[in-house]
């Protein structure tokens, strides 16, 4: 639906000019605030992320707020190149290294059962290391892992940025950032936003639920009940029940019902960890130091 509305629409770059498409200036202030939100809160997440996969990695005793930081830096230096070409030539690791670390996950689990007495079932795995592993043990995997950390961070601080300098810039060659105060403005911005998204993730005790919070709130949208409404309002030709629509009038109403079903029972459900970590006492404390 996404891209149907772009083939008839070519001055659609973003969300937010699909909200004007849809609500007028409302639409696109709100639309923009939302995806906006949920990119800086999805940074903070992979600096959080990032964190506790160096702590883990490591074990060297280092507090998780140093290599927060880290993660913070590394996320910033890789979205220093400003195009969505080289942010597809990122995309390309990213995806490859989730792959093969799953393929090493998968393998390895498998050569394990062959040799079990028990079969699969007697194989011991976890998400997290084992205990007492040593950095040259550490999976093969965990390490392949980290640029999808890193690299998936680092393509939605390019998306920030560039939304933020389309809007700030809209008549300026500054938008196009090949100049030294196109540069400059980049360089600001992004570091503005990395900075912005690591004291939310260190900052907020509940981040991890919060997250939760952001996508039942603005991802069931974007990724769900909000397409269904693009094809009834920008998509759609005749009657939505004729005998062309009717067919995709279901699939879309159904797929709008699910998305204000994953709105609702997100937000529920998320709330109430929240409260039961309150009531537990389970809560980080902001800016709180963790070691192995």
């Amino acid at each position: 639906m996404i891209g149907q509305v772009k083939l008839a629409n070519p001055s659609v770059h973003h969300y937010g000019d699909a909200g004007t498409l849809m609500m007028g200036r409302f639409g696109y202030e709100l639309f923009t605030i939302m995806f906006l939100l949920q990119l800086i809160f999805v940074i903070g997440s992979h600096c959080l992320t990032g964190s506790i996969a160096l702590v883990h990695i490591t074990t060297s005793g280092i507090c998780s707020l140093v290599f927060g930081i880290v993660s913070a830096v590394i996320l910033f230096l890789l979205a220093v190149p400003s195009s969505f070409a080289d942010a597809a030539t990122l995309g390309y690791i990213d995806f490859a290294s989730v792959i093969i670390a799953i393929e090493i996950a998968i393998i390895s689990t498998g050569t394990q059962a062959t040799n079990a007495p028990g079969g699969l079932a007697a194989v011991s795995w976890s998400a997290l290391p084992k205990e007492n592993l040593t950095f040259s043990e550490t999976r093969v995997a965990f390490g392949i892992a980290l640029p999808v950390i890193f690299i998936s961070g680092s393509i939605n601080t390019i998306v920030a940025g560039r939304l933020i300098l389309s809007r700030a810039f809209k008549n300026s060659v500054v938008r196009y950032v090949n100049t030294a105060k196109g540069w400059a403005v980049w360089l600001m911005l992004i570091s503005c936003v990395t900075i912005v998204a690591w004291v939310l993730a260190e900052a907020i005790p509940f981040f991890n639920d919060l997250i939760g919070n952001t996508s039942a709130l603005f991802t069931s949208g974007f990724s769900f009940y909000i397409p269904p409404i693009m094809w009834f309002v920008l998509i759609r030709k005749g009657k939505w029940y004729s005998k062309e629509n009717i067919l995709l009038a279901a699939i879309n109403a159904f797929v709008f019902i699910f998305g204000v079903a994953v709105l609702v029972c997100g937000l529920y459900s998320t709330i109430e960890d929240i409260r039961k970590e309150y009531h537990e006492g389970s809560v980080r404390r902001p800016f709180s130091c963790v070691t192995p």
